[in-house]
Order: structure tokens, then sequence, then C-alpha cells
């Protein structure tokens, strides 16, 4: 089994579309030891409906991204990255994790049609679930993944990774799910079954 641990980051949710900016991954063998990792910048399109409006929003925080707005729109657009992204997913015996994984997988949905792509077919788990069983919180108790990590991980396992950075959002998300299954005495396998029986 291989297990791709991803991350998306958006310009803007206009009319519930996410314009996709950023995808990060890392990529685990069963042990959860990193095979491959990496992030692919990427410029949600040009038009004023794909500009960045992750500032000034009512209710919700400022974000900052990994690069400057600029950097973004001097990239290949979604399509161009469409096939690698399709082949992590895709991987034969790969498991796909997310936090928070149903906005992620909108944002890939939403992707291919936006550029008329087949759509990508892939497994996937909510690591923030697994987190919040753990911790034993309700549904309308929702935790963000730097929490999660302070809570489960430790205090200082996000330091020297960067919030919304995709890649290194995806490294948290692997290492939550390796705390998890330390402080459960439960290996991956296992937790995975377990997790895959109760979404059937």
């Amino acid at each position: 089994m291989k297990y791709l641990f991803f991350d998306i980051e958006c310009s803007n949710c206009f009319n519930k579309i996410g314009k996709i900016c950023e995808f990060g991954y890392v990529l685990c063998d069963e042990n959860l030891s990193i095979l491959k990792k990496g992030d692919m910048p990427m410029s949600p399109g040009r038009g004023a409906g794909n500009r960045f409006h992750l500032k000034g929003r009512k209710k919700q925080k400022d974000l900052e991204l990994a690069y400057d707005y600029d950097y973004y729109f001097e990239q290949p657009e979604f399509s161009y990255y469409y096939n690698k992204i399709k082949q992590l997913m895709e991987g034969e015996d790969t498991i796909c994790f997310a936090f928070d994984m149903h906005n992620d997988i909108s944002y890939i949905n939403s992707a291919c049609e936006r550029y008329t792509l087949p759509k990508i077919n892939f497994n996937c788990l909510d690591v923030q679930k697994m987190a919040m069983d753990y911790l034993k919180l309700e549904n309308n108790n929702v935790i963000s993944l730097h929490n999660a990590c302070k809570k489960i991980v430790g205090p200082d396992s996000t330091i020297r990774l960067n919030e919304h950075f995709s890649r290194d959002d995806a490294i948290l998300t692997r290492n939550l799910l390796e705390a998890i299954c330390i402080l459960r005495n439960i290996s991956p396998k296992d937790l995975i079954k377990e997790y895959l029986t109760s979404n059937i």
C-alpha cells in the first residue's frame, strides 16, 4: 500500500468553486516512511473571478500563502499538472488522506469540471475526523490542522512548518496520523481498515 497525504490552497471560492493555486503532497509507504514529497504552485486562472480573495473576508481570518500572488499567476494552470496529480492520486494500491477532506475533494472535482478533464477517481480518508474522534470532540466543535497537531503530536510540532503552505500541511497531516497510531497502539493499516469500514 501507498499513502498519499495532500493539501490544496485556493485563490478564492467564489460561487462555491475553489480556484486551485497550490497542490502539496507527501507520498508514504504503509509504514508512513516518506517516499517523496512536493508542491505544485499554479495559476488560478486569469480574470476577476479567479483573483486572490483571502483577506478582509467577513467572519473569516486572513490567510497568508507560501508565495507572492504574482508568482502563482506566472505558473501554468491546473490542466498542466492534471496528469501528475491524477497519477499520484490514482496510483495502484494508493489511499489518499486530507485534513477536512470534503473541501479538498470538492476543489479537485470542480477543477476537473472547470478544465473539462475526466474526474480523478481516488479513495480518501479524513484525518480531521480521526483527530476529532481521538480527542472526543463533537462534530460542531471543529478543530484546525495546527491545533490538532499541537494537541496530539505535541506543542512544538508545527514550529518549523508553515501554515497554508500545501506541502507542509500535507506533512502535518501525515504526522498527525502517525501520532494517532502511536497513541492508540494501532498500525496505520488497521486504523485505515477501521475508517474504511465505518465509511461504507
